[in-house]
């Protein structure tokens, strides 16, 4: 699913503007906010995935930015960073670049989970330009996810809401609190995880996925009735299928434990 979503999102600008089409600044924010918009009506199933939502919104909003001509250092190392992050997985390779320019092939996910926490490192320590510095912050928390390092994670996702600026805020803001969500979920800091969830979009549909991740919360907190309240909030009320399902299953669950 959020392989598919990156695609999705890739083809949309590709099949809808070019380099020739998109020149001037107003015409990028339009591209971006479009973009986003996307994202956005897809909000229950982007929210009800565990985990990497931030990455995948970054990543869709960076190859915007650097396919649009923006050609300045900045953005070649935030491009190069994207091309490790998203290279192939060849176990009888090992890690390796085929041609020069080309993006690497690693041997193990874990290799290139480093590799890319590495280049967006690079691109926020090097890097010139508030937004993109944000965008490689937010992307390399990510990373720092998958990676089970989630209290730098959590640096990192702290730094992007704290430091990012409020156009950059408005459009990932609530990425960046999934994210500090599923990093307190995996510490077990259920408190701080469901003040992150509190946070959470509560604008029509999204309110469900919102509930569902409190629900979730809760239950691992140990709190029975409330995760019940919520999940049952979420079958009756939500559209989305998956996450009616999702809730359901929860809610199958509790009672088969009772």
């Amino acid at each position: 699913m959020l392989i598919k979503l990156r695609l999705l999102t890739r083809c949309m600008v590709a099949q809808n503007y070019t380099r020739k089409q998109v020149k001037r600044p107003d015409e990028f924010i339009t591209l971006t906010q479009r973009a986003w918009v996307w994202v956005s009506e897809h909000t229950t199933r982007v929210l009800a995935m565990l985990g990497g939502t931030a990455l995948i919104v970054a990543a869709a909003w960076s190859w915007n930015y650097f396919t649009l001509g923006r050609a300045e250092r900045s953005t070649a190392l935030l491009s190069k960073a994207l091309e490790v992050d998203e290279a192939a997985v060849l176990p009888a390779g090992g890690a390796q670049e085929t041609a020069a320019g080309s993006a690497p092939r690693f041997k193990t996910d874990s290799e290139r989970l480093t590799a890319a926490e590495t280049a967006y490192g690079q691109a926020f320590d090097e890097g010139h330009g508030r937004q993109l510095r944000a965008m490689a912050l937010l992307m390399r928390a990510g990373v720092r996810y998958q990676r089970g390092r989630y209290q730098e994670a959590l640096t990192d996702y702290e730094a992007f809401l704290r430091d990012a600026d409020q156009e950059t805020t408005r459009l990932f803001g609530a990425a960046a609190t999934e994210g500090l969500m599923y990093c307190y979920e995996a510490r077990r800091q259920w408190p701080e995880a469901l003040r992150a969830a509190a946070r959470l979009p509560r604008e029509g549909d999204a309110r469900f996925a919102a509930l569902y991740h409190e629900g979730r919360l809760l239950l691992g907190k140990g709190d029975r009735r409330g995760a019940e309240e919520r999940l049952r909030q979420v079958v009756t009320g939500a559209k989305s299928r998956s996450l009616v399902e999702r809730a359901s299953q929860a809610l199958a669950a509790l009672r088969d434990a009772a």
